[in-house]
């Protein structure tokens, strides 16, 4: 599934703190940073300071819905390793997990955004693969 709509960092913030505020939904951290594990957002301020990073990595997961995120290993490439220090990285995996998407500016214009939702197919895709 996936819906896209015109928005301002405003606007999707509020669209965060919209899917906070129900009810056993969780955001969580789809690409962790290099080495560390996924982390889970609990406040709107939290999401808030993730967003001010460049290329922030959320997804909302509705916990009644099933499907619970599961972290799929990615192993940097020896190249990849050496430029970042880094030796992976885990990506959450669920077709449960619905994530926003807000593309970059354009020329004052409002950005275009999205939300999606993966397949199963698209999550299992990631299983053993090196970035």
């Amino acid at each position: 599934m996936s819906l896209t709509f015109f928005a301002t960092d405003i606007d999707l913030l509020e669209v965060w703190r919209r899917i906070l505020s129900i009810p056993g939904m969780k955001v969580l951290e789809e690409y962790s940073v290099p080495d560390q594990p996924n982390r889970l957002f609990e406040t709107v301020d939290a999401v808030a300071d993730e967003l001010q990073k460049p290329a922030p990595s959320l997804a909302a997961w509705f916990e009644p819905s099933g499907g619970q995120p599961r972290a799929e290993a990615i192993r940097f490439t020896p190249q990849v390793r050496a430029e970042i220090g880094a030796r992976g990285r885990t990506i959450l995996c669920s077709p449960a997990l619905v994530k926003i998407h807000r593309h970059g500016e354009q020329a004052g214009c409002l950005a275009s955004a999205q939300v999606d939702g993966r397949s199963g197919l698209e999550a299992v895709s990631f299983n053993g693969r090196e970035a």
